[in-house]
């Protein structure tokens, strides 16, 4: 292992906590019906728009969204996975230790 990935893998916990938080919202389930931004999210779920923006910007930069130029978020490649009645949200959602893991 090299430091790159000793990096990347120290912080893979984040990752893991933003897929919860995307599981826990239904980011995926309001993106089905296509692109949205994040005030249309954040309006949609009565999240924090900043702090959704944040989110959503994390999981486009591992491809579970995607985000056009104009700000619009869409799923990624696997982030239609973690729509409900796909098995991987409810999934994600059942994870025992999270996020109670987190709080200390």
């Amino acid at each position: 292992m090299n430091e790159n990935e000793l990096r990347r893998a120290a912080g893979a916990y984040r990752l893991s906590q933003a897929i919860y938080a995307m599981a826990d919202l239904g980011v995926a389930d309001l993106l089905l019906s296509g692109p949205k931004d994040a005030s249309e999210l954040a309006s949609a779920m009565g999240a924090s728009e900043p702090h959704l923006r944040r989110l959503l910007r994390a999981l486009a930069s591992e491809s579970v969204l995607a985000e056009g130029p104009d700000g619009r978020f869409s799923l990624g490649e696997v982030g239609g996975l973690m729509a409900s009645g796909g098995g991987l949200r409810e999934m994600v959602l059942g994870w025992s230790t999270l996020p109670a893991g987190w709080a200390g």
